[in-house]
C-alpha cells in the first residue's frame, strides 16, 4: 500500500495538473465549483468553513462570517477565469494546504478498495494512477470511478488486464489540452508498466 512518502510525492505530482492556489476560485466546470489549494473542491460553505483561512496581509485567523462572505463572493462570479481573477483577502498557508491534501489523499486511498477490491495487491504504479483518477473524478457514480465500468472490469478481472486498463484510464480531452494529454499519458504508462511486470 502507498506510504506517507508516496502520498507526498503524489501531492507534488498533482500540483502541475491541479494548480496550487491558496485562495478560493471557480473551476471551469459547466456548473463552476468553488475550489482552492491543489484542486480541493469546496462542495458547500461548510467545506470552506472547515479550513483554517487567514488574512493574507495580517495572518489573522478568519472569522466564520468572513469565510462565508468570501465563499459566496467567489460563487457569484463567472466561472473559468484565471485563478487570480478571484483573489480575495483570505488565504490558506502552505502548511494548511499540505495538511488538507494529505487528508483528502488518505480518504481516497481508504475508499479505493471499495471500487477495486484487489487494490491493496495492485502494483504501486497502478495504485498511484487510480489515486490520481480518484482525485480528478471522485470515487462515486459517474463521473466518479464507480461509473468507469470498463476500467473497473479490467482492473478487477483475475488476473488484472492492465493493457485494457491503459486504454480505459483516460479522461476526455476534446480541446487537446497539453496538461490533460500529459496526465493521460502518465496514467496509461503506469498500467503499461504493470502489464510488462506481469509478464
Amino acid at each position: 500500500m502507498l506510504t506517507d512518502k508516496d502520498l507526498r510525492a503524489q501531492l507534488d505530482r498533482l500540483r502541475p495538473f491541479e494548480g496550487d492556489v491558496p485562495y478560493m476560485y471557480l473551476d471551469n466546470a459547466k456548473t463552476p465549483n468553488v475550489t482552492t489549494g491543489v484542486g480541493f473542491l469546496l462542495f458547500d460553505v461548510d467545506s470552506a468553513l472547515a479550513l483554517p483561512w487567514v488574512h493574507g496581509v495580517s495572518g489573522r485567523l478568519a472569522e466564520p462570517d468572513e469565510i462565508r462572505a468570501e465563499f459566496f463572493r467567489v460563487l457569484a462570479m463567472r466561472g473559468g477565469l484565471q485563478a487570480a481573477a478571484y483573489k480575495g483577502p483570505l488565504r490558506l498557508t502552505l502548511e494548511a494546504i499540505e495538511a488538507e491534501g494529505f487528508r483528502r489523499l488518505r480518504a481516497m486511498l481508504a475508499g479505493l478498495p471499495h471500487v477495486f477490491p484487489g487494490f491493496a495487491g495492485f502494483p504501486s504504479v497502478v495504485q498511484q494512477r487510480l489515486l490520481d483518477l480518484a482525485w480528478n473524478c471522485g470515487l462515486g457514480r459517474y463521473p466518479g470511478l464507480m461509473g468507469w465500468t470498463k476500467l473497473r472490469e479490467a482492473c478487477n478481472s483475475v488476473p488484472p488486464d492492465w493493457l485494457s486498463a491503459a486504454e480505459e484510464c483516460k479522461t476526455a480531452n476534446p480541446m487537446r489540452g497539453q496538461a490533460r494529454e500529459a496526465r493521460n499519458a502518465w496514467r496509461a504508462q503506469g498500467f503499461l508498466t504493470a502489464a510488462e511486470q506481469q509478464g
